[in-house]
């Protein structure tokens, strides 16, 4: 199979980490944390020319979040990501809880911290319930600038608030999510 981005694999088939790609992978979690956005980071990576993984031409939004979400990077490896379906035709599936997935703590050399990983998907869980985000990744904003006016401080990508000065006054404002 395909090792990871940030791995390979030496003679007796671990896992070891990869240093140039290592670098990457930080500076993609550092980035997150820092209020980017995946798109943000994408385009960053693609004009600093650095090779992007195996199965993609370029770096976008997609491929940032993979690296994002994958727990391989803290360390742990999750088994049965994929399933074959029972019956004819057999086909590979993306194992979305069909079948239990097993994960291997501590099973490699972590390249970023526990702390890290998870401070990431709080800030993606976040993210995703601001911008009303479904799980398809379509956005279900109603507002045309929803998401694409970014903060020139992080990089970060404003919404809409409604703020509540007692009925019947309210105003709207646009703020950055990170701020």
């Amino acid at each position: 199979g395909c090792v990871a981005y940030g791995y390979a694999k030496d003679d007796n088939g671990e896992l070891v980490i990869k240093d140039d790609e290592a670098k990457i992978v930080c500076r993609i979690y550092d980035e997150y944390l820092c209020g980017m956005g995946s798109y943000t980071i994408a385009k960053g990576l693609n004009n600093d020319n650095i090779p992007t993984i195996r199965t993609a031409e370029k770096w976008s939004d997609g491929v940032v979040k993979e690296i994002l979400q994958n727990p391989i990077y803290e360390g742990e490896l999750l088994l049965q990501k994929t399933y074959t379906t029972e019956g004819l035709p057999f086909t590979k599936k993306k194992n979305k809880g069909e079948v239990p997935m097993y994960s291997i703590k501590d099973n490699h050399q972590a390249i970023i911290t526990k702390q890290q990983a998870d401070r990431v998907r709080e800030i993606y869980e976040y993210r995703r319930i601001q911008m009303g985000i479904d799980d398809s990744g379509k956005n279900l904003n109603r507002y045309e600038f929803s998401s694409k006016i970014i903060c020139k401080e992080c990089g970060g990508t404003f919404h809409r608030q409604k703020v509540y000065i007692g009925k019947p006054y309210e105003k709207v404002q646009w703020s950055c999510i990170t701020h």
